[in-house]
């Protein structure tokens, strides 16, 4: 064969070859396909396919994937999918009854793909979205509702205007549209997104200037890519002048005003008042003219907001008293009954207080017990025992305890059945420091104790008492007539010597005189007796 006949058939073979690998099948999903799928539960995915070179043979068929990733790896089936071809086999279609009424509301890669007979692969894909609910606006703390803003007043320029935040976040299957701000009633703000939100913040700036109680309402509106659109209930919050309070002051927007748990103000340099029990400041606006803390100085007018008027934990910062100090209410030392000392430590003092007035501390007046260094201590009076009041203060190296009730005894009784006796009361004393702990009127003294009678005792309680001479001669008669089997001398230097004992010193002379006399009567009736009988 001629070379030209050769490189003839040889160019042929290459362009048919060319072709044939060349040769690329083409698929695409139904464009009618929503994007967001809403109200139906049956959906039939839908694709067509063509192929201008091989074309396609029965053992072509289509394959789905739907995947909540995104991604199809493992996911290609042909289960439930119907492939049909043109009488040519270069084109024909895919179809899919998808049963999505349990289909959790998720996004969605929808993929179709096809091999034409040489191998060749189309896929086509389309993201859809299962959405049948509105955005779900949840996590609106900030503000709370019927919660304040904080004003400070300190600065002129502060009372101009304010940036507020409201906070709040967003769980929906469509990516958000946009969400607007209704500020009294009116769309203040509106903002557009095109991807999904989790949290989203509002800022907008009013003015602050004060005059009366003022209330505002809001609520906030969003509406997905589906077209759901999304309403919170109406909120409302109000704006409240708190001064130049600052540390652990509660935050106003983060609490409902009408019940404030905790409710704290603090002066960073002066003082802290911690309330012990739930408080409302509903339809307060300025507190910073009714609330004052200053060095050594807490100050609240109750009768302006009567609802402050109650117990609570106050601090006084930066003292220089070397031992615990005491309370002084309106000027006047604050009774226990009121004023209960926590604790004083490192120039700070912390006690407890039952109503509001002004409270402010002096030096606790200098006792025996009291230590010259720094003086700290914890409360130990009061309560369920009775205990002393007060607390403990340490200064230096020692402790002192400040104490206001003590225990008061009688003198201990006459023996009495091997047993002597007392009677104590626990009693209120006036406030003082010691280096012992303050006594309790759960451990009573003891009112009762042993004793013995001394043999000595009669003698010593004859010689103090005034024994009348009439008296004495009685006792020197008796004392004759029961020793009847004595001599008159003896019963005569008996008696002499029991009368010495019992008669005083003014009484020694005639009673002296007395023994002679019977002396001398005792001899002559002797004698004359004896005389007598012989």
């Amino acid at each position: 064969m001629k070379k030209p006949a050769l490189l003839l058939i040889a160019s042929l073979f290459l362009l048919v070859s060319v072709l044939y690998v060349r040769a690329i099948p083409i698929i695409e999903i139904d464009k009618s396909l929503s994007s967001y799928i809403t109200t139906i539960d049956n959906l039939v995915l839908f694709a067509n396919f063509s192929d201008s070179g091989v074309g396609f043979n029965a053992n072509n068929s289509c394959e789905l994937c739907i995947a909540e990733d995104g991604d199809c790896n493992v996911e290609w089936s042909t289960v439930n999918v119907t492939t049909n071809y043109s009488a040519d086999y270069l084109s024909g279609n895919c179809s899919y009854p998808w049963n999505i009424s349990n289909a959790d509301q998720h996004f969605y890669n929808i993929s179709f793909r096809i091999n034409n007979t040489a191998s060749t692969t189309a896929v086509s894909s389309k993201r859809i979205t299962l959405d049948r609910l509105p955005p779900i606006i949840s996590n609106i703390n900030r503000p709370v509702n019927n919660s304040a803003f904080s004003v400070d007043n300190s600065n002129i320029s502060n009372n101009i205007s304010k940036e507020l935040t409201f906070a709040y976040s967003i769980t929906d299957a469509s990516p958000l549209a946009n969400c607007s701000l209704i500020f009294n009633n009116k769309v203040n703000k509106t903002d557009y997104f095109s991807i999904i939100m989790n949290w989203i913040e509002i800022k907008i700036n009013i003015s602050t200037t004060i005059e009366s109680i003022q209330y505002y309402n809001w609520s906030i509106a969003c509406t997905d890519a589906a077209g759901f659109e999304s309403i919170t209930g109406t909120r409302r919050f109000t704006l409240i002048v708190i001064g130049n309070f600052s540390g652990e002051t509660t935050d106003f927007t983060q609490v409902n005003m009408s019940r404030i748990e905790n409710l704290t103000f603090e002066q960073v340099d002066s003082g802290k008042i911690k309330f012990a029990e739930a408080v409302s400041l509903d339809g307060v606006s300025d507190i910073s003219k009714y609330i004052k803390i200053s060095s050594n100085r807490i100050e609240i007018n109750s009768s302006a907001i009567p609802s402050l008027n109650k117990s609570s934990t106050l601090y006084l910062y930066n003292l220089t008293y070397n031992t615990t100090p005491k309370i002084l209410k309106d000027g006047i030392e604050c009774p226990d009954t009121i004023c209960k000392i926590v604790n004083y430590s490192d120039g700070t003092l912390i006690f407890n207080v039952t109503q509001f007035s002004t409270y402010t501390t002096q030096e606790a007046p200098a006792s025996s017990g009291d230590s010259s260094g720094g003086s700290s201590g914890s409360s130990s009076g009061g309560g369920s025992s009775g205990g002393g009041g007060g607390g403990s203060g340490g200064g230096g190296s020692g402790i002192s305890y400040v104490c206001n009730m003590d225990w008061q005894c009688s003198e201990w009784s006459d023996c009495i059945d091997g047993l002597q006796t007392r009677q104590c009361n626990f009693v209120k004393v006036p406030q003082h420091s010691q280096e012992t702990p303050c006594p309790e009127e759960s451990k009573p003294l003891i009112t009762s104790k042993k004793c013995e009678v001394k043999e000595e005792e009669s003698i010593t309680e004859a010689k103090n008492a005034k024994i009348e001479p009439q008296v004495a001669a009685q006792t020197t008669q008796t004392s004759g007539l029961t020793l009847k089997n004595e001599s008159l001398n003896q019963i005569a230097r008996r008696g002499a010597t029991q009368l010495l004992s019992k008669l005083k010193t003014r009484e020694f002379v005639a009673g002296t005189t007395l023994l002679v006399i019977f002396g001398f009567g005792v001899i002559f009736w002797y004698k004359l007796i004896f005389k007598k009988k012989s």
